[in-house]
């Protein structure tokens, strides 16, 4: 996280007169923090910097980021409610949003839900030409092994051992949380 202080601090994010930090650069930063179980620095970074966003994205971005906190912060609900305040459909931030929206669903146990949004998102991730093949197999990926979860029946440890181990063979997005989910499972039966 130090790099990314440097980066921001010295402007360097700036691209032939761009005054903007990037989406993808921002949302990376901010997972950074995720993954070292920093929050309340993730918090922190997204005040002082929220104003580096550009101002068509910055509203929708302090939602979304704001949705992830919370997320992370196991408060879902909340999370839930940040995540409908975005008034977007911008392909910036789409996927991101929507793989939160499902994991908030899978959380709260609202499985109709889950299973609905799913198999609607991974229709649409059929049909968008705009993400490369790599993209759509990472977050088609997510979709198959979260459908597992939804529709998982209590059956042996071996079950979910051998799913797991499929799970680490491939890539997927948010393979930490859908990993945790398994073992959760496998804890249980």
């Amino acid at each position: 996280n130090g790099h990314y202080r440097t980066y921001i601090d010295n402007v360097l994010y700036k691209i032939s007169g761009e005054n903007y930090l990037r989406v993808d650069l921002f949302l990376s930063i901010l997972n950074n923090y995720f993954n070292t179980g920093k929050l309340n620095e993730a918090a922190d970074f997204l005040q002082n910097n929220i104003q580096i966003v550009m101002p068509l994205h910055r509203k929708n971005m302090l939602a979304l980021c704001n949705a992830l906190i919370d997320f992370e912060k196991n408060d879902f609900s909340s999370s839930l409610k940040n995540a409908a305040l975005i008034k977007s459909n911008t392909g910036l931030y789409k996927d991101v949003l929507k793989v939160l929206i499902l994991k908030n669903y899978y959380e709260l146990k609202m499985t109709d839900l889950a299973a609905e949004t799913s198999m609607n998102y991974r229709k649409s991730l059929e049909k968008n030409d705009k993400l490369t093949s790599a993209n759509r197999e990472i977050l088609q990926n997510f979709v198959r092994y979260f459908r597992f979860l939804l529709k998982f029946n209590p059956g042996s440890s071996d079950e979910i051992k051998s799913i797991k181990r499929e799970l680490l063979s491939k890539n997927s997005a948010e393979q930490k949380w859908l990993l945790r989910k398994f073992e959760e499972l496998e804890g249980i039966y």
